[in-house]
């Protein structure tokens, strides 16, 4: 054989050999190539899906809170009152509570009552955070307007949500532009009378910013799409709200295959040439909530109602095809630079090999350069994590190939090769019927590989989870003769996860404030309570420094020099006053724990926050306490004692030894005994008895007695005493508190003795005083005697007006010059007045009943006043055989405002004293205008009854008692 054949020949073997090796290569860097471009894109579609679902959850939660906050302002007692009552209404208090939901909330751009011809009643502004009512002639008709119209014929309790548009004011969309929704429901009265519709208009451009920043989180583009397939977010702000603008700026028209798919299905994943779109539908409408079309012309209605289900969004992530295909592209690259390099050096061995078959001569050096060789290369795939199974598509899965490094689950490769460990026994029986139902559907799905993590019993009985990535065999008819798989050992992965997981729910339930800011004190990671107390959001922490988010002055002063320290490798721990944004000023115990790395180096720190504010101010409030209690007892005189029972001592206080008039360093008998002798002799036996009684019924007791001090001074005392037992009913302790009321007792003594003798003297002034009056009396009857017929008149009324006085006075001595009742002084005045006039017959008056009293100075004012008034309707009267009827009612109009209403039956005032022109001889009426208007500082109105008779109307305000 030649040269030439022999090259020929081992051209051949070298071929047959490496063809086969290069095509199971090929496959098996495919298979590896799709499972890894699989696992990144499966990861990519659960985050970009777990991103819009959180938007999704964030627009219904907004939804939900509003429909709350509206339901609730329907029923807002103020809002009653105003729908029922306007006039009773106190505009002021609604409008104030508006206002204040309105400062609170931050995102309501308008609270509107609308009546039900569409005209606003009331509006509340936002105004950039400064709320303002806005005054009635700004207030607009809003009749023509969508959303009036569709919610004004909403039954009791529905809620009318309109589409998210753009805002319109006085027929023009207000710039810059306002996205709004429209919440409204019809208000009733407590008769169920529908009286209008309240709106909430929501400024949804939070809502929009807050998808943003979900959706920062993402590598995609965010958007956001009405049923139409407008933009509502997009990453071109010029193609926002193109069906306001009367635009055809749509994601239908610029993505039409894809919005078919996205317009019709629920969620999913949309894979093109333009790149990666995830989509989710948003309905957040609840069932029975109702919506419309809308409209995008001021008085334009909208075309139809839509159902809870009708009115959705579309949330879109994209993902552009240069970001999306880019990591598939590095990988392809790696993993045929890695297969060309196998190639390479598997073609040069079985180059070698062959050709030292055919070479002799070389035979010795190729066979043990070759025998070297396959032992690194088998070394290698010893050492290899990977495990590599051949199943063949039997019942039990028979192993056909099992590579050696099997033996990490214990188990060597002639046990399962020959079957007497078969493979189904090494799964974990909790896992086996799950394994065997993913396997029978992925062979029957058609796929050509599937990956599997599932558990295994090893030998000695530890349970490994492993990640199983399966290719599937067919034969030329496409049957499955074998299943091929590289199995890894993912036990510590499995494991690291469940702690992170724990780890995760402990930093994520716990109150405290937790962080982790790295050696440039830039913070990577926080929990909830953080956020709510810095009042921020994830995004604007993460990626942060210290010194942003607490502040410039707080870092330098308080935080800086700690971390400093921690940053050696020192806990440190401390406590300051933070003022926060959302809670205001709180007492933090602040830890910093160094985290060290492996290597004992410090790579970041952990900030711990407990907040002891409530712990800190209690603390500070019961040493203020304490302190003022004892000042109080200084200033009181409150003295304490104890006596033990057993011992036979006594202990005082301070303030007893000053009660008792001792010197503290001279000090007191410590017996029981010696505490009697300081009590006056004349008390001894009453404080003796009291004590026993109390010990013996175990009772405490409260007494008075007097104390006889060393000097001979006199005090009064106050003394409270408890007696403790034991557990078989011995006394064993006394405590009780003495206090000096010496003051009190001589303040009582002076009291009485004073009240006695005011009594005397009021007697005496009342006496004399009815005395004067009746020999005033008597002197006006006997001038009756001595004047003609012109004076009678006028003297007869001074008669009247004297006994009223008298009758007054009277009332007012009896009840010692306190309030009296204004029914019975109304009637003690008529009845003055008439037994006053001689002649008088044919006369009837009433007073309504009343529980109103008035203090002695408005008495006498109301006395003269109805005097006047009673003697007028006598002097005026026209027919002497008709009788005078007067009625006088008495009401209460709160806030100590009094309303009296007098009437008589006679033939009532002339028109020139109604318009307040008083001729010169009406005396009476002049002085009953100044009574009121001055003294009492009231109002008086005089009119003519309908049906006849003189009215005359009195508000005036009651002084105090």
């Amino acid at each position: 054989m030649d040269h030439r054949s022999n090259h020929n020949e081992i051209v051949k073997k070298f071929l047959l050999i490496v063809v086969p090796i290069a095509l199971f290569l090929g496959i098996l860097s495919i298979y590896m190539y799709k499972s890894e471009v699989k696992i990144d894109h499966h990861n990519l579609f659960s985050l970009e899906m777990q991103l819009l679902y959180q938007q999704k959850n964030e627009i219904q939660s907004t939804y939900e809170s509003i429909v709350s906050d509206l339901l609730f302002l329907s029923t807002h007692h103020e809002l009653q009152h105003y729908i029922t009552d306007i006039d009773k209404c106190n505009i002021l208090d609604l409008n104030d509570d508006l206002v204040q939901i309105s400062a609170i909330k931050g995102s309501y751009d308008q609270i509107r009552f609308i009546d039900g011809n569409g005209m606003e009643a009331i509006r509340v502004n936002y105004n950039d955070g400064d709320p303002e009512i806005v005054e009635e002639e700004n207030l607009q008709d809003k009749g023509g307007r969508y959303y009036f119209t569709d919610s004004i014929v909403l039954e009791k309790g529905e809620i009318f949500i309109s589409p998210l548009d753009l805002n319109i004011e006085h027929g023009e969309i207000e710039i810059p532009h306002k996205p709004m929704i429209r919440f409204g429901t019809p208000v009733f009265d407590g008769s169920g009378t529908k009286k209008g519709v309240l709106f909430i208009n929501y400024h949804a451009g939070k809502m929009l910013e807050s998808i943003r920043n979900i959706m920062s989180y993402s590598e995609g583009i965010p958007m956001l799409l009405n049923p139409e397939g407008y933009w509502l977010v997009s990453p071109a702000p010029e193609d926002e709200w193109g069906f306001m603008h009367d635009n055809n700026k749509t994601f239908a028209n610029r993505y039409p295959d894809m919005w078919k798919e996205i317009s019709t299905g629920e969620a999913g994943h949309i894979i093109t040439h333009e790149g990666l779109f995830s989509y989710i539908t948003i309905a957040p409408l609840k069932e029975g909530w109702i919506s419309s079309t809308g409209a995008t012309k001021a008085h334009q209605a909208s075309e139809h109602e839509l159902s809870s289900t009708d009115y959705k969004w579309k949330a879109v992530l994209h993902i552009p095809a240069e970001e999306f295909f880019a990591l598939s592209q590095r990988l392809a690259v790696i993993i045929s630079f890695a297969f060309l390099i196998a190639i390479i050096i598997i073609g040069v061995l079985v180059w070698r090999f062959v050709r030292a078959s055919y070479e002799r001569e070389f035979a010795a050096d190729n066979l043990v350069r070759s025998n070297r060789e396959l032992k690194e290369l088998e070394d290698i795939i010893t050492v290899s994590p990977g495990v590599a199974f051949l199943w063949r598509n039997e019942e039990g899965w028979p192993v056909e190939f099992v590579s050696e490094n099997v033996k990490q689950f214990g188990y060597s490769p002639d046990e399962l090769r020959s079957g007497s460990v078969p493979f189904l026994d090494m799964v974990h029986p909790d896992d086996l019927v799950r394994v065997g139902q993913e396997v029978s559907d992925y062979s029957k799905s058609g796929v050509k590989e599937f990956t599997q993590e599932y558990r295994l019993v090893t030998k000695d009985g530890r349970v490994a989870w492993v990640d199983d990535r399966t290719f599937i065999r067919r034969d030329t008819d496409g049957n499955i003769t074998h299943y091929q798989g590289i199995m890894l050992d993912i036990t510590e992965k499995k494991q690291a996860e469940e702690v992170l997981k724990q780890y995760e729910k402990i930093v994520s339930s716990s109150k405290d404030l937790l962080a982790f800011v790295d050696r440039n004190f830039i913070y990577r990671s926080i929990n909830g309570p953080y956020l709510k107390a810095f009042d921020r959001s994830r995004a604007e922490i993460i990626n942060h420094s210290v010194r942003e988010v607490v502040g410039e002055e707080n870092y330098d002063n308080n935080v800086k020099n700690h971390l400093k320290k921690c940053l050696k490798g020192d806990e440190v721990h401390f406590q300051a006053w933070y003022s926060t944004p959302s809670a205001g000023k709180r007492f933090w115990e602040v830890s910093y724990y160094p985290y060290f790395e492996p290597d004992n180096t410090v790579s970041g720190i952990v900030i711990g926050v407990h907040d002891t504010t409530e712990r800190k101010l209690m603390e500070e409030a019961l040493r203020t306490e304490n302190i003022k209690l004892i000042e109080a007892r200084k200033i009181a005189s409150l003295g304490s004692w104890e006596y033990d029972m057993a011992k036979d001592k006594l202990h005082w206080s301070e303030e007893a030894y000053e009660i008792f008039g001792v010197d503290r360093d001279e000090g007191l008998e410590v017996s029981l005994k010696d505490l009697m002798g300081a009590v006056h002799p004349d008390d001894r036996d009453f404080v003796r008895n009291s004590y026993e009684d109390s010990v013996l019924n175990r009772v405490p007791y409260n007494i008075t007695h007097r104390v006889l001090t060393r000097d001979g001074t006199v005090k009064h005392v106050n003394e409270i005493c408890v007696t403790e037992y034991g557990e078989d009913g011995t006394p064993f302790r006394s405590i009780g508190t003495v206090l000096d009321i010496t003051e009190l007792k001589l303040a009582e003594e002076e009291i009485k003795e004073y009240a006695r003798m005011q009594s005397v003297l009021i007697k005496e002034i009342n006496h004399r005083v009815k005395n004067n009056l009746f020999a005033i009396l008597g002197m006006i009857n006997a001038e009756k005697e001595r004047t003609g017929d012109e004076g009678m008149e006028l003297i007869s009324r001074l008669a009247g007006r004297v006994l009223g006085l008298s009758a007054v006075h009277d009332m007012l001595s009896r009840s010692e010059w306190r309030p009296v009742a204004l029914e019975d002084l109304c009637m003690g005045i008529l009845k003055g007045v008439f037994a006053g006039l001689p002649g008088v017959v044919g006369v009837d008056y009433t007073v309504s009943p009343s529980d109103i009293n008035v203090a002695n100075t408005q008495a006498h004012q109301l006395a003269m006043l109805i005097n006047e008034l009673a003697t007028n309707s006598v002097k005026h009267r026209t027919d002497e055989n008709k009788t005078l009827q007067i009625n006088i009612d008495i009401k209460d109009k709160g806030d100590d405002l009094v309303y009296i209403y007098y009437k008589d039956n006679g033939p009532g005032y002339p028109e020139g004293i109604i318009e307040g022109d008083f001729p010169d001889t009406s005396i009476g009426l002049d002085v009953m205008m100044n009574i009121a208007k001055r003294s009492l500082k009231g109002k008086i109105d005089l009119s003519n009854h309908s049906g006849g008779g003189a009215v005359c109307e009195l508000e005036f305000v009651l002084q105090a008692k």
